[in-house]
C-alpha cells in the first residue's frame, strides 16, 4: 500500500508544485504572493493532497526507511520556499534570514496542516497577509 500512497503524492505533488511556482514567480510582493496561495491552499484540502501528505508525514516518523522518502518528497517546496522567501526578503531586515523564514514557513504549514487535522476550528491560520505585509516592509 505505501508505494501506492508514495506514488499518489507524487503526482499530486508535481501538479501543485506547477501552481505554487506560478503563484510564486507572478506575485510582485509578499503580499500578493500570501494572496495567490490562499486558494492554492483550499484546492490543496479539497483535493485530498493535503490529507495523504499529513497521513505519510505522521507515518514516518516511527519509520526510518519512509521518513526519508518524505524528506526526499520535501526538498522541491522548501527549495521553491527558500527561493520565494529570498526573493521577497530582500532589501528588508530579515533577508539574511531568508533560509530560516523558509524553514519555519514550511513547518508552520506543516504544522498548522496537522493541527486542523485534530481540531478543526482552533487551526484557523493566523492573518497572513498582515504578517507578510510586516515582514516585507510594506
Amino acid at each position: 500500500m505505501e508505494p501506492l500512497l508514495l506514488a499518489a503524492l507524487d503526482a499530486s505533488s508535481a501538479e501543485r508544485l506547477v501552481a505554487y511556482r506560478a503563484a510564486v514567480d507572478e506575485a510582485g510582493s509578499l503580499p500578493e504572493l500570501v494572496a495567490a496561495l490562499g486558494p492554492l491552499l483550499v484546492e490543496d484540502e479539497a483535493s485530498g493532497h493535503m490529507t495523504l501528505l499529513t497521513e505519510l508525514v505522521g507515518a514516518s516518523l516511527s519509520r526510518s526507511d519512509l521518513r526519508r522518502a518524505m524528506i526526499e518528497r520535501a526538498a522541491p517546496w522548501r527549495q521553491l520556499t527558500e527561493e520565494a522567501a529570498t526573493r521577497f526578503l530582500a532589501g528588508t531586515p530579515f533577508a539574511p534570514a531568508a533560509d530560516d523564514v523558509a524553514s519555519l514557513t514550511v513547518a508552520v504549514g506543516l504544522g498548522l496542516n496537522m493541527f486542523a487535522r485534530l481540531d478543526p476550528e482552533a487551526a484557523r491560520l493566523p492573518n497572513l497577509a498582515k504578517l507578510a505585509a510586516l515582514l516585507s516592509g510594506e
